[in-house]
Formats: C-alpha cells, sequence, structure tokens
C-alpha cells in the first residue's frame, strides 16, 4: 500500500499502530506533510502508541475536516465540556491519556446545567474521534483528535479548566 494511501486511510480510522520501523514513520510524516497534514503521537490507554493526522499550524481548516475543538450542536460543545473536566481532572498533567468516566459521570455534570440527554452527544463525540467509548465496561476517554490541539489551545484549556462542567470527582481510573 502507498504512503498517501495509508494517509488517507489514517484519515478515516484517526488512529493507527505506530510503526514498528523508523523508517515506515519517517516515510509517513513525508507522506503526511505532501497533504497539508502532520503527524502526532499518541500515548492511549493501556499503553497504546499510535499516530493520528493534524492540520498543519498554518493551513487552514475546512469545514469538511474539522480540527480543534468540537463543533455541532451546544449541547455537543456542553457534553464534550463535561467530559474534558471528568477525563483530564488535573490539568497539571498531559492532557492524553488522562482517565476514564463514564456517561452516567457526564449526564451528573450536565444536570446542573439542565442538559439530560447526553447520550447522542457522547456517539457524536465518539464518531468524530473526540471521545473514545469502551461498550465492554462503559467507559470513556479523551479521543486521539485531541492530541491533534494546537499548544496555546491546551494552555488556555489549561487555565480555564475550573470553569469546565462537572467535577473530579467523578472520575475513575
Amino acid at each position: 500500500m502507498t504512503n498517501p494511501l495509508i494517509v488517507a486511510q489514517l484519515r478515516v480510522w484517526r488512529l493507527m499502530r505506530m510503526p514498528e520501523e523508523e523508517t515506515a514513520v519517517a516515510a509517513l510524516r513525508a507522506a503526511a506533510t505532501a497533504a497539508g497534514r502532520r503527524l502526532v503521537e499518541v500515548r492511549g490507554s493501556a499503553g497504546v502508541h499510535g499516530l493520528t493526522l493534524a492540520w498543519q499550524q498554518e493551513s487552514p481548516l475546512t469545514s469538511k475536516d474539522p480540527g480543534g475543538p468540537p463543533g455541532g450542536t451546544e449541547r455537543d460543545i456542553i457534553a464534550f465540556a463535561a467530559c474534558l473536566r471528568l477525563c483530564w481532572p488535573d490539568p497539571d498533567e498531559p492532557l492524553l491519556p488522562g482517565v476514564a468516566s463514564t456517561v452516567g459521570a457526564v449526564r451528573d455534570a450536565l444536570k446542573p446545567l439542565g442538559v439530560q440527554q447526553v447520550v447522542s452527544a457522547v456517539n457524536r463525540l465518539s464518531a468524530w474521534g473526540f471521545l473514545e467509548m469502551d461498550l465492554g465496561d462503559g467507559t470513556i476517554r479523551l479521543g486521539p483528535a485531541v492530541a491533534t490541539w494546537p499548544d496555546a489551545e491546551i494552555a488556555q484549556l489549561r487555565r480555564q479548566h475550573a470553569t469546565l462542567p462537572g467535577n473530579g470527582d467523578a472520575c475513575r481510573e
């Protein structure tokens, strides 16, 4: 399979395991750069080490392939803010891999705001790559799309972490 095809596949999959050979990683980086993208290394739960695609800093984002925080409905954005707070309880720690939470904890975090139906928002956020769901144990985690955020956005989130809905007490490892 050619590297451009692998880059296209990675765009659809959102995450792939880190190739063992450094030459394969270098070839993927070159193909991503040629496509106006960059590769971002992601260390997920259970020590999974993978790659995801992000836009190069100077590349414009298009509505066909959004980057940065999720769009969607107001409920999607508020639900993601709660997930961010629950899955990243300590803003002094790295954003990923974060900790696991549950849809129930997100629902509880949003009750004071009058938001009740969060399952559809969590499902959309998962489909967009901002969350990862484990249907086996019912947990949710931050997804690989979060790894593509620019450092400036993460720094702003660190400063505003206390304003996100929810609290860290609802998290669980």
